[in-house]
C-alpha cells in the first residue's frame, strides 16, 4: 500500500512540475500580449487562471496528506517555529490570503474575518504544502523502475522472462502514469467549467441593477421613498411597484446609478408594497431586462384613527439618514 500511495505522491509532483508553469506561463503572456494569435489559440484550451490557482494550492495539500498517510513524514508543527520563522510564515501567508481575498469576490463577501481566516489557515497549511515540495526529486523517480539488473544476464535461459516481466512492467507503469494524468486532467477540466461557469454568473449578475436599501420603509402618500444602490443605470430603466398586480411605471423625482427618489404614487393601495429596478441590458447579444431585488414598504392610511402603525413611522425617523430626512422635508437636528 505504502508503495502505491508512493507513485501516486510522485504523480502528483510531476503533474504540478511539468503542467501548471507552462498554463500559468501562457497565461501571463496572453494578459500582456493579447495581440499574440498563437496565444490567443493555445490559452482558449488553458484552464481558467482560478483553477490553476487553486490547482497549484490543492496539489501540495494533497500530496503531502498522503505522505502523512504512508508516515513517510510527520506534519510540520508551526508553533515550534523560532519566533523569526513564525513571522516569516504569516507574512507570506497575509500577503497570499490578501491577493486571494482581493481577486476572489466570494472570499470578499467575508469581510475582514474572512480575510483572517484565510491568513490562519494558510499558516497552517504552506509549511505542509513546503514539506512536499521539497520533499520530491527527480532520483525518486527510480522506484518506478526499480530492478536488480545484476540478476539479469545475457547467458541465462531465464533472460527472456525477465526481459518481458520488465517490458511489462514498464508498460503497466506508463499505462498507469498516462490513466492519472487523463484522470486529473479530466478532474481539472471538470471543475474548470464549473468555476468558468460560476465567474460568468457572477459578472451577468454584477451588471444587474442592486437596491442596498430603501427609506422611508413606513410611508403615507405624502412621502418620497429614496432607494440607494448600484447599477441602475442614468434614465435608462424603470421603477415598477407590485402588491397583487403590476402597478407600472413610477414617476421619478431623480434617477442616479446609485440613487433613485419618487414621490409615492397616489394610486397605490396601503398595505405592503414590493419594489424592484428594471434595466435593459444586451448580454451576449440579446437585449435583456435586468431586474434587481425587491424591497418592501408599508403604505399606511391617511384618514382614520391613530394606531401603533403611525406610532412606528415616527419611531423610524430616528434611524433615517439625513438626506432622506431632509427629501422628506425633515430636519435631522429634531430627530437625533
Amino acid at each position: 500500500m505504502k508503495k502505491i500511495i508512493d507513485y501516486i505522491v510522485l504523480l502528483i509532483w510531476a503533474y504540478m512540475m511539468i503542467v501548471i508553469p507552462p498554463f500559468l506561463l501562457i497565461y501571463v503572456i496572453y494578459t500582456f500580449a493579447p495581440g499574440w494569435e498563437i496565444f490567443a489559440k493555445i490559452s482558449t484550451q488553458t484552464p481558467d487562471f482560478t483553477t490553476l490557482m487553486l490547482m497549484a494550492l490543492f496539489f501540495p495539500g494533497l500530496g503531502a496528506l498522503l505522505l502523512f498517510v504512508s508516515k513517510r513524514e510527520k506534519p510540520v508543527v508551526v508553533w515550534r517555529y523560532g519566533i523569526n520563522r513564525l513571522l516569516a510564515d504569516f507574512t507570506v501567508s497575509f500577503m497570499i490570503s490578501l491577493i486571494l481575498w482581493r481577486f476572489f469576490g466570494v472570499l470578499r463577501d467575508w469581510g475582514i474575518p474572512g480575510l483572517l481566516l484565510i491568513c490562519f489557515f494558510l499558516v497552517f497549511y504552506l509549511p505542509q504544502a513546503a514539506l512536499f515540495l521539497g520533499t520530491i526529486s527527480l532520483t525518486d523517480f527510480g522506484i518506478f523502475f526499480s530492478i536488480d539488473y545484476r540478476n539479469i544476464k545475457v547467458n541465462k535461459p531465464q533472460f527472456k522472462r525477465r526481459y518481458f516481466i520488465l517490458l511489462f512492467r514498464t508498460l503497466a507503469i506508463i499505462s498507469l502514469a498516462v490513466a492519472f494524468v487523463l484522470l486529473v486532467n479530466r478532474g481539472v477540466s471538470l471543475g474548470n467549467k464549473k468555476i468558468v461557469a460560476y465567474k460568468k454568473e457572477q459578472v451577468f449578475l454584477s451588471r444587474h441593477p442592486y437596491i442596498k436599501k430603501g427609506g422611508p420603509s413606513i410611508v403615507y402618500h405624502s412621502n418620497k421613498i429614496v432607494l440607494y444602490g448600484k447599477n441602475f443605470g442614468w434614465r435608462t430603466g424603470k421603477i415598477s411597484t407590485n402588491v397583487y398586480n403590476q402597478y407600472g411605471k413610477v414617476a421619478l423625482d431623480l434617477w442616479t446609478d446609485t440613487k433613485i427618489v419618487f414621490q409615492v404614487p397616489l394610486h397605490w393601495k396601503t398595505g405592503e408594497i414590493t419594489v424592484w429596478v428594471e434595466k435593459p441590458n444586451n448580454w451576449e447579444g440579446k437585449d435583456l431586462m435586468l431586474k434587481s431585488n425587491q424591497v418592501k414598504f408599508q403604505l399606511l392610511e391617511t384618514s382614520g384613527p391613530w394606531d401603533k402603525n403611525d406610532d412606528a413611522y415616527f419611531d423610524q425617523l430616528r434611524h433615517l439618514d439625513k438626506e432622506t430626512l431632509k427629501i422628506n422635508g425633515y430636519n435631522s437636528d429634531d430627530y437625533k
